[in-house]
This record gives structure tokens, C-alpha cells and sequence, in this order.
């Protein structure tokens, strides 16, 4: 119980004790010299409070005669009953042997967690060329703005907010209103609320992305606000957030090859199924997801594509002379047609997966596919998405940390 609290410390102040060594601070510069100074506790920056010995300072919360915690100080952070990796699925937590792979693992590769053991993967990409001339924009760096325009503080998981990440049963319900925060976590038959995504920004209005240098945060557009810019003032730009200095213009192409080798049609099929979205469903690439940036629209060159079984590759390498790619190998073979490799998937997928609520002939309809088509194409309601804050209008000296504050209170 010990070693887990002080661990959980340690891991939560990593960053900052990084950037006090940075500074020149030395640990013990960490400890008050006086009667009033405020200083970090041993806990926090120590590696040897991690072991719990004799001499140890504690204090110890007792219930029905059974320790239930031990803490360092008086007031402490406090663990719950049940870890968040308990209550996510098997299926859902990486492989820990190669048996064990998933269809993305055999394709795109896999290293143990812990311990030896690790597998190539099928897939390489290469050849990656712009195909659009002048396709970076970089007017908003100039001799004024020489770092470039601060975006919004991007915020990172934060599990131990039970509420946002917890659910009171396994299929996702919500907890109840209020029940106190210690109640998090508290059973294994608990779950978590869902997939987290970043979702394509759909409806943005025009000129959304134009001159990032003007603080348009506060201003309504359309219904919109400027989300992806931090607003002008004293915390403009600090450690927290990030600035930049250019970005890929909207509409440039790229284009690259996929090399793929010993896939089966199901993973052939999973493959061929990305990478053949219907029309306004965009993949994200890049930082700065949760703000709009990296909505990416993928397309195959069929014509520029050979693919072929193994057969067919074994009388390719056996010849003499140059074969072509068999007729019979184009889109329809493997997308289109009853028996192509993204039927197969989508049957495996419908096989596994159907409950029985229109999903046994509509993979469309399994949870997670309906969860990653609703990513990819965005909310149809034209509301802007953002980070939870505690009111709908954007105000300058707003700080995102207050809603989560205000979730926690019951």
C-alpha cells in the first residue's frame, strides 16, 4: 500500500521535479530551511521513501481493526479499491505472448510489454512524397512573432477522475449522482465509460483557421469560437502549452506506398476497409488532435496497386518473363465483390461481435466500428467540440481545470 501511494507521488511530479533539475535546483533545495518556508515533501522527490522500513513516519487510517491505508502526511492522496487497468476488458489490454496477437499486432507489429518477445509486423510504408507545391503555410513566424502563435493547453488522461472515465457497470452507465469521490473505483464489477477518440471537427466555419495570430478566442462565429488558439494575455505563453510556427496547409496531397506481405484475408480485409472510408470520414494524424488539427482523407491508387496470393506470387517468381498482375485481382475482387477480403472482415467482425440489435447484417452497428465512424466523420449537431469547461461562451481567463474540480464534488 506504501510503495503504490509514494510511487503514485513520484509519477504525478515527475515533470516538474525534470524542469526544477533543468532549472539547477538540486533535491535537497526541496526541503524547507526554516520554520514557515514551504517545501516539497521527502515523498515526492526521494527515491527512498519508496521502501517502507522501520523508522518509517506514517500515518495509519484503521476500520474494523484492519488497516485500510498508510499515508505519509496527514492529508494525502488516496488510492482506490481497484486499479482502471482492472476494469478494462482482457481483450482490450495488450498481448503479453505472441499467441495472443490481435489483427492490428500481426499487421503493424508487437513488443512485449514486459519481459522478451516482440514480432515484426506485415506491413511497411515508404516513398513518402507532397505532391503540392508551396503546401506549408508560414506567414504567422515573422520578426514581431518569432515563435510563432500559443495554442490551447492540450490536456493529458487523467484517470483518477473517476467520474469522467468511470462507469457504474461493464456496459458503460454513467455513475449516480451523488455518490461520493472515495466510491470510485471501488468494485471490480464496475467498467469504464467507452473508447476515448478525437473526433473529426465537422462544419467548422470558413475562415476558422485563417490569421491564427488574432485573438478571435472570445469572439462567436457561426457558433464557434477560435478553440484552437490560446487567448491573449499574461498566460499566453508558458510552459504548459505549445506554440507553432507553421503547418500543413489545408487540401495538400501526399501520397506513399504500402508494402504487405502474409496476410490473411481478414487482415487484408481490416486493412482494405481503413483505407476505403466512405466520402467525409477523415483519419487523424499529427499533434493537436483535440483541437481539429491532422483530419486526413485516405484513397488507394488502384490502378498503381498489385496485390496477389501466394499462388499467383510463386508463378510470378518461377517464370522467366515478366507476368502481369492477374485481371481478376482489382477493387472488386477485394472490396467490392461477395467474396472479397472486406466482406471476410466485415463477417469475422459481425461474427464476433453482433448482438443481435441490427448488427448481425450491418457491421456498421457494432459498438466499436459505430464508435470509430462516428471519430472519424464527426457530430452532425454543427456544435463546436472542445475541452469540458463551465460555460458555453469561451472567456479569456478561463481555466480548464475548474469543471473537472467542479465534477468531482458530489
Amino acid at each position: 500500500m506504501w510503495e503504490e501511494l509514494i510511487r503514485n507521488y513520484q509519477k504525478i511530479h515527475i515533470k516538474d521535479l525534470e524542469k526544477r533539475e533543468q532549472n539547477g535546483h538540486k533535491p535537497t533545495d526541496y526541503l524547507g530551511h526554516k520554520p514557515g518556508d514551504t517545501a516539497w515533501s521527502r515523498h515526492i522527490w526521494n527515491e527512498n521513501d519508496l521502501e517502507f522500513k522501520e523508522g518509517t513516519l506514517c500515518y495509519v487510517e484503521f476500520q474494523n481493526n484492519q488497516i485500510t491505508a498508510i499515508q505519509p502526511v496527514t492529508i494525502s492522496r488516496r488510492l482506490y479499491s481497484v486499479s482502471p487497468v482492472n476494469l478494462l476488458p482482457d481483450s482490450l489490454k495488450p498481448a503479453e505472448n505472441i499467441d495472443k496477437l490481435s489483427p492490428a499486432d500481426r499487421v503493424f507489429g508487437w513488443v512485449k510489454q514486459k519481459g522478451k518477445g516482440s514480432y515484426k509486423g506485415n506491413l511497411r510504408i515508404f516513398d513518402l512524397n507532397c505532391v503540392t507545391e508551396d503546401a506549408v503555410e508560414r506567414y504567422f513566424c515573422n520578426d514581431q512573432n518569432p515563435d510563432g502563435f500559443p495554442l490551447t493547453i492540450l490536456g493529458q488522461p487523467q484517470p483518477q477522475q473517476a467520474r469522467f472515465y468511470q462507469a457504474k457497470d461493464k456496459e458503460g452507465n454513467p455513475l449516480e449522482s451523488g455518490i461520493a469521490k472515495k466510491q470510485g473505483y471501488s468494485s471490480k464489477q464496475q467498467g469504464l465509460r467507452g473508447r476515448k477518440v478525437y473526433p473529426h471537427h465537422q462544419a467548422l466555419p470558413e475562415g476558422y483557421w485563417n490569421n491564427p495570430y488574432e485573438d478571435r478566442t472570445t469572439k462567436i462565429t457561426n457558433g464557434y469560437c477560435q478553440e484552437y488558439r490560446q487567448p491573449r494575455g499574461e498566460n499566453e505563453k508558458t510552459d504548459q502549452n505549445r506554440s507553432i510556427k507553421a503547418w500543413v496547409k489545408p487540401q495538400v496531397e501526399f501520397t506513399f506506398t504500402l508494402d504487405i506481405i502474409n496476410l490473411s484475408s481478414v487482415e487484408l480485409g481490416a486493412l482494405l476497409w481503413l483505407l476505403s472510408l466512405p466520402e467525409n470520414h477523415y483519419h487523424r494524424l499529427g499533434g493537436g488532435k483535440p483541437l481539429g488539427f491532422g483530419s486526413v482523407s485516405l484513397k488507394i491508387n488502384w490502378q498503381e496497386t498489385d496485390l496477389r496470393n501466394g499462388q499467383d506470387w510463386q508463378q510470378y517468381y518461377s517464370s522467366l518473363f515478366p507476368l502481369d498482375s492477374p485481371q481478376s485481382y482489382n477493387r472488386e475482387f477485394f472490396i467490392d465483390d461477395e467474396n472479397s477480403c472486406v466482406k471476410q472482415f466485415e463477417n469475422a467482425v459481425i461474427s464476433a461481435y453482433g448482438n443481435g440489435n441490427g448488427s448481425d447484417n450491418d457491421i456498421k452497428q457494432v459498438s466499436f466500428i459505430s464508435a470509430f465512424l462516428r471519430y472519424t466523420q464527426g457530430f452532425d449537431d454543427n456544435l463546436p467540440t472542445y475541452y469540458p469547461r463551465l460555460q458555453a461562451k469561451r472567456e479569456a481567463d478561463a481555466e480548464g481545470f475548474k469543471w473537472f474540480e467542479q465534477n468531482e464534488r458530489t
